[in-house]
């Protein structure tokens, strides 16, 4: 009997050809022509077994910027071995993404069994005996020499996927520019009046998620939010569209279908670091999906497949209490930002009233897009964790607030569920036909998901506005900041140092 040849092994089989002699050149060169590519990181062409990400890239300006040798090698010594892991992290989901066909032609160079874990510690072991020999190097490197290999390594740095092709957007679309620049201000005046607004203190009907087994030690635990859905009456859509779920992958390779299934909701979380007056605050982040983003009026742009929004909890430099909560929708639009009460005190102390147009003493009303403070929050509440507050349809964040329990969310609690947490990285290994595959694309975007409001945008060289994408490429304030900058708040706000 023939054996079956797939349309998949005739590409890859083509593709061989055509690949690079050098097994870590062909790794990068299969993953590309897969579409597998990990898009939250970036590569560097100085070498390919170091990957950044925004926390790494500040890192890696640190130890090129101080003035100290003995500090900068030291800095940049930890920082390299942390670009070491996370290649190799990013090159495991990689290689699991790859089709049997393609992880067959790399273990064939190889020299290796085709199936990924064997394919996988090979390849790893010699990314990570690669950057222990680079590290060795640089140890007995001179100063001068040190600081050529790391600005050849930042040089190499490749630019997020929303900023390739950025101006040649621009150019292409220059004569519809105007028109879009004029719609965005006037969004933006609307943006800065809703963040103004009192937030509502209680929803008329609402459903609830709550977590249902969160680990009250653990901070990922002890912060995971309670999450309100406006409940309306009556709809023009499905309920179910404003219900979180799992998200799951149906379709093909060739044609990934992305669903989120409400019977068994999670809440996707990963760690990151903001880095305030030199210290580092711990972040917790906490993700969720809807299925769409239905139309609520007619030929709405911004309606489309899969939503979802993101929750960042900052904490305080000791750990322990909440200073910064912030909430985005995935596409990285809608940021607002809220305080602790405490920390708005200490901005008071230290800076005095608000800057002019500004309504907390916190906020930084300066620049073109400033970011928007929407309220302070109560922190001095017994054991509390957030609770979000989302309207219905557009899923927008309403409201938020530090609370001890579901008193005072909503006046009627339609329905209430528990939701698991998981990490966010199971989103880039969810199981597909053969395998697994990623909900994002090679440039972070979900995955036909596109909006309308994508095309009307692009003059401003923004890459597909409104379509949700992966961490580590979600851009807020109209692309004005990178959402994962450890320095966004310091940059942001007017951060007290007795605020810390």
């Amino acid at each position: 009997m023939l054996k079956k040849i797939t349309p998949c092994a005739v590409l890859v089989a083509v593709l061989a050809g055509c690949a690079p002699r050098t097994l870590e050149r062909a790794v990068t060169y299969f993953v590309d022509q897969e579409h597998a590519r990990d898009a939250g990181v970036r590569r560097t062409s100085a070498t390919w077994h170091m990957r950044f990400n925004a926390d790494l890239l500040y890192d890696l300006d640190s130890a090129i910027a101080e003035p100290d040798p003995a500090q900068s090698r030291e800095l940049a010594r930890g920082t390299l071995l942390a670009a070491g892991r996370l290649a190799r992290e990013s090159l495991a989901g990689e290689i699991d993404r790859l089709s049997p066909a393609g992880r067959a032609e790399l273990a064939r160079r190889a020299r290796c069994a085709a199936d990924a874990e064997t394919l996988k510690n090979t390849i790893l072991a010699l990314a990570e005996a690669a950057t222990e020999t680079e590290i060795a190097q640089l140890d007995q490197a001179g100063a001068v020499a040190l600081q050529r290999r790391l600005r050849q390594i930042r040089a190499g740095v490749e630019p997020l996927p929303d900023d390739r092709a950025r101006g040649l957007r621009r150019i292409a679309l220059v004569g519809a520019a105007l028109p879009v620049a004029i719609g965005v201000d006037a969004k933006e005046r609307e943006l800065r009046e809703d963040a103004r607004r009192e937030p509502p203190r209680m929803l008329e009907r609402a459903a609830l998620w709550r977590p249902a087994e969160a680990d009250p030690g653990a901070p990922l635990g002890q912060f995971a939010p309670l999450i309100a859905v406006e409940w309306p009456e009556r709809r023009d859509y499905p309920e179910d569209v404003d219900r979180i779920g799992r998200v799951a992958l149906a379709g093909t390779r060739a044609r990934v279908q992305v669903l989120v299934q409400p019977e068994a909701p999670l809440v996707y979380t990963y760690l990151s670091t903001a880095r305030i007056h030199g210290r580092r605050h711990q972040q917790l982040n906490y993700v969720w999906w809807f299925s769409d983003r239905p139309a609520l009026v007619a030929d709405d742009p911004v309606a489309g497949h899969i939503d979802g929004g993101t929750l960042r909890v900052t904490l305080d430099a000791a750990g322990r209490r909440a200073a910064v909560a912030e909430v985005i929708l995935n596409c990285g639009c809608g940021h607002v930002l809220y305080v602790a009460d405490w920390l708005e005190a200490a901005a008071r102390r230290e800076f005095g009233p608000p800057e002019k147009d500004a309504r907390y003493a916190v906020e930084r009303t300066s620049g073109r897009y400033p970011v928007l403070v929407a309220g302070v929050f109560d922190s001095e509440a017994p054991p509390v964790r957030p609770v979000v507050l989302l309207a219905a349809g557009s899923h927008e964040p309403l409201a938020l607030r530090l609370a001890a329990d579901e008193e005072g969310i909503a006046k009627t609690i339609v329905e209430r569920r528990g939701y698991a947490l998981c990490d966010y990285d199971a989103l880039d290994r969810l199981p597909l036909e053969d395998g697994v595959a990623s909900m994002f694309g090679p440039d972070g975007l979900v995955h036909f998901a596109g909006r309308r409001e994508g095309f009307l945008l692009a003059p401003s060289g923004i890459l597909s506005a409104g379509q949700p994408r992966k961490r580590g490429t979600q851009r807020i304030r109209w692309d004005e900041y990178l959402f994962d900058d450890p320095a966004l708040l310091a940059r942001g706000l007017r951060f007290p140092i007795g605020g810390e």
